[in-house]
């Protein structure tokens, strides 16, 4: 299974929303995310303290990333990386070493 790594940011600029219905979207935002954590599909998430941007860990397909954003696309914009941990990336420079070896 991938881990993904998702930085958010909540896009304001596609509705004309007053502080308070920013505040009350933000609450259904949140609530929603913490029914995909209670899935399992999100296993991390996190908001930076600007109120607007932050990060998620998806573990799965790239099928289950897209799906997963295209519930929030209206009112989130996104950037993902695919990652891997310590041990992958070891044997990545191993791999590649040896390659330049040869």
């Amino acid at each position: 299974m991938t881990k993904f790594f998702v930085k958010w940011r909540v896009d304001l600029s596609r509705s004309a929303l007053s502080p308070k219905e920013a505040v009350q979207l933000g609450l259904k935002l949140g609530d929603a995310v913490k029914a995909e954590m209670s899935s399992g599909k999100v296993t991390e998430w996190g908001s930076f303290c600007n109120g607007k941007d932050g990060y998620c860990i998806i573990e799965g397909t790239e099928q289950d990333v897209v799906s997963t954003m295209y519930k929030y696309i209206s009112n989130v914009s996104y950037e993902v990386y695919p990652v891997h941990g310590v041990d992958d990336s070891i044997a990545a420079m191993k791999e590649a070493l040896g390659a330049m070896q040869a």
